[in-house]
């Protein structure tokens, strides 16, 4: 109970990052890669990798005095990654492309950009 009381004496864009870290977490249990009636979660792509800023986020979350360039960096990493693998999905099938990215990965990507902007709405207190 300690974290949560620590998060609860955040400002609301501290809450927002933990709200959207935890809809990240729940898109890993999503389909990451779907082809007709097969599909692979999170679990089973490279979703796993994505606990570490998921975990960074919400410690983040819990301390005000922590810089945000970290946040940043490890956030747009994992946008960038998430992108990565979204554009790599793709195949290219009689002229047309296809992308078999799942939801749950779009739903990850979204969470990193909702990420970075509540990050960037923190105002960091000067000592």
């Amino acid at each position: 109970m300690d974290l949560i009381d620590e998060i609860k004496k955040q400002s609301r864009w501290h809450h927002y990052i933990v709200y959207s870290s935890v809809v990240c977490f729940i898109s890993l249990f999503l389909s990451w890669a779907s082809v007709g009636f097969l599909s692979a979660s999170g679990w089973q792509k490279i979703g796993v990798g994505f606990l570490i800023p998921i975990v960074y986020n919400i410690t983040f979350a819990r301390d005000e005095t922590r810089t945000k360039d970290l946040a940043y960096i490890v956030n747009i990493f994992a946008l960038l990654a998430i992108w990565r693998y979204i554009s790599n999905t793709s195949l290219t099938i009689f002229g047309g492309e296809i992308n078999f990215a799942g939801e749950g990965a779009y739903l990850a990507l979204f969470s990193f950009i909702a990420n970075v902007y509540f990050i960037s709405r923190i105002e960091v207190k000067k000592k």
